[in-house]
């Protein structure tokens, strides 16, 4: 019974996470540039491969959203889909956080 527990957990953070991405992404658009760095050099610390600030704020979501609809059915693939999740979700941080005014 506690595998099964863990099941609807994790179903439940997936549901949690893909609009709190969103919610986060709009809000910290307010403060971003038009166009989003996607990559950072490391030798010159300049911001390349730039996006429109509204393709980026509904990316991670709508990438977060597939994730989680193509791992719902299969316990093996859920957990694989949240961990890939999580690592999305701390990458959009870092984007977010290097993006910043």
């Amino acid at each position: 019974m506690d595998k099964e527990k863990a099941f609807v957990a994790a179903k439940k953070f997936g549901w949690f996470i893909v609009p709190l991405s969103l919610v986060i992404n709009i809000i910290a658009a307010r403060f971003m540039n038009d166009m989003v760095g996607m990559q950072k050099n490391i030798t010159s610390g300049v911001m390349q491969n730039y996006v429109p600030k509204s393709i980026f704020i509904f990316a991670t979501p709508g990438i977060l959203l597939l994730i989680y609809v193509f791992t719902l059915n299969s316990k093996e693939k859920l957990t694989r889909g949240i961990v890939i999740s999580i690592i999305i979700f701390l990458v959009n941080f870092l984007i977010i956080f290097s993006n910043l005014k």
